[in-house]
């Protein structure tokens, strides 16, 4: 089989990917053979945690393969390079405690730029739009659409989720939520708030932008908790960063250290253990083989795949029903100021499909480059029912109906749902209430000869770190065995 290797040259990558955005070599199908190439390693998904798996396994001279079923490495890790101001598709911040993220743009010499605000409200920036009524964040004390309890209806909903939100956080450290002692709160976020006085329709406003969980009935309050813990352990004295020509040249870098096969375009269909090893199916007919494996893919695409032999029992029932976040971006360039025309501020905080509309800004902070419209959870999946061309069409409509300073002023460019990528099938994992003590080990167990990573699975770390962090555990549970 002809070797698809990581490609440095920029020029041969804008060509490959067709959007700047770094890519490998691809080899037909006919240039396949029947037998594929062995290997100590096979790791399925070049994202972040199967990537540095491989850079692990390969610092203690093990083989490795890697198959990626896009045509780009990164994973969920994806920058527009295309849009003005190179917007994230997915994985947009470099935390003070991203320890392992900042050890490897050290040590592969990415550089790092300061961090841009990103859906973020910014005070003085964002106005609300609350069924159908704009308000400015300094009337919402006193609108009639502010149903939140009393003493909290001087705060934003952005300040409610993440202030007084967190002031419920029990946990001291990361590996709280799988401590038993704080069973008591696996239980719906929903019934938490109702007791805290929080009406129906304040819980709709606040979890019409919840960044964990599609609705808070079915998000367990133990994962918002570990959430809010990890924030709390960002907020340390240090700056936020990102990689200054966008995120995705870190998993780039990454690939380019590897010396074995990273394979795109290598859609795996199956995963199978043998005494021989373990083998992928790939959807061609290929089968690549080694002595033992990593599946980094998301519960969501590993459901879609056939198993030999199936899972079973815990970890079957961990795969099916993991649910994961929902996520629905369009991006548009404007043509006109229009925040000067009605004297609003630039971006919008809504409680619909719209969701927050931001302004995003250049590298500089300060100059407005495009706009993003960023829908989470049930509004996302409203948007996935439509095509991209009329989900562009209906936000637009939205959004004009809102404020009609927008009219002729937006172009959308590109639209982008994680849902709708067959190779991630959502943002990433949120927990439903008892799923935690049952499935959290269940994921992450060995079945035969494959070990198990990716964000989904980390133990202690969230976003990319925790994808980092999963990987280097499957590495080191292949090492210690070896």
């Amino acid at each position: 089989m002809k070797r698809r290797r990581f490609i440095a040259s920029s020029g041969l990558l804008m060509a490959a990917a067709g959007s700047g955005i770094a890519a490998v070599t691809r080899a037909g199908t006919a240039a396949r053979s029947s037998k594929a190439r062995d290997a100590d390693v096979l790791v399925i998904g070049a994202g972040l945690s199967g990537l540095y798996a491989s850079m692990l396994l390969e610092e203690q001279g093990l083989k490795v393969c890697v198959l990626e079923g896009r045509d780009r490495v990164g994973g969920r890790m994806f920058t527009l390079d295309h849009l003005p101001g190179r917007p994230e598709g997915g994985g947009s911040l470099l935390g003070p405690r991203y320890a392992r993220a900042l050890d490897l743009t050290a040590r592969l010499k990415v550089p790092l730029a300061p961090a841009r605000p990103r859906t973020e409200p910014i005070k003085g920036e964002v106005a609300l739009n609350i069924r159908g009524r704009t308000i400015r964040a300094e009337d919402w004390a006193a609108s009639s659409m502010n149903t939140f309890p009393e003493a909290l209806r001087h705060l934003t909903p952005w300040d409610v989720y993440f202030g007084e939100l967190m002031k419920l956080n029990p946990f001291e450290n990361l590996g709280d939520w799988r401590d038993a002692r704080f069973a008591a709160h696996d239980r719906p976020m929903q019934s938490i708030l109702l007791e805290r006085g929080f009406d129906p329709e304040a819980l709709r406003i606040l979890q019409s932008n919840s960044s964990y969980g599609n609705d808070f009935f079915t998000l367990t309050a133990l994962h918002l908790f570990h959430y809010f813990t990890w924030q709390k352990l960002q907020a340390v004295e240090g700056p936020r960063v990102n990689c200054a020509e966008g995120n995705q040249r870190l998993p780039e870098a990454m690939a380019r250290s590897l010396h074995g096969d990273i394979r795109v375009g290598t859609r795996v269909t199956g995963i199978g253990t043998s005494d021989d090893g373990v083998v992928a199916i790939c959807d061609d007919g290929s089968r690549v083989r080694a002595r033992v494996g990593i599946c980094t893919l998301p519960a969501p695409v590993l459901r879609y795949l056939t198993i030999d032999p199936p899972l079973v029992g815990e970890k079957a029932e961990a795969v099916l029903g993991l649910d994961y976040h929902k996520t629905y971006q369009i991006h548009f360039e404007f043509t006109r100021r229009f925040w000067e025309d009605d004297g609003l501020p630039p971006s919008l905080w809504t409680d619909g499909p719209v969701g927050r509309f931001n302004a995003l800004k250049d590298i500089d902070g300060q100059s407005i480059v495009c706009f993003l419209a960023y829908a989470n959870g049930h509004h996302a999946a409203q948007l996935d029912r439509m095509s991209f061309e009329d989900a562009a069409r209906f936000v637009m409509h939205e959004l004009e109906s809102m404020r009609p300073s927008l009219k002729g002023a937006l172009r959308p460019l590109r639209v982008w749902s994680m849902q709708n990528d067959p190779f991630s099938r959502g943002s990433y994992a949120t927990w439903a209430p008892r799923q935690i003590p049952r499935f959290n080990q269940a994921l992450i167990a060995p079945l035969g000869g494959w070990h198990f990573a990716g964000e989904h699975t980390a133990l202690m770390a969230r976003g990319f770190e925790g994808a980092l962090e999963s990987g280097e555990r499957a590495a080191l549970e292949i090492l210690a065995s070896a």
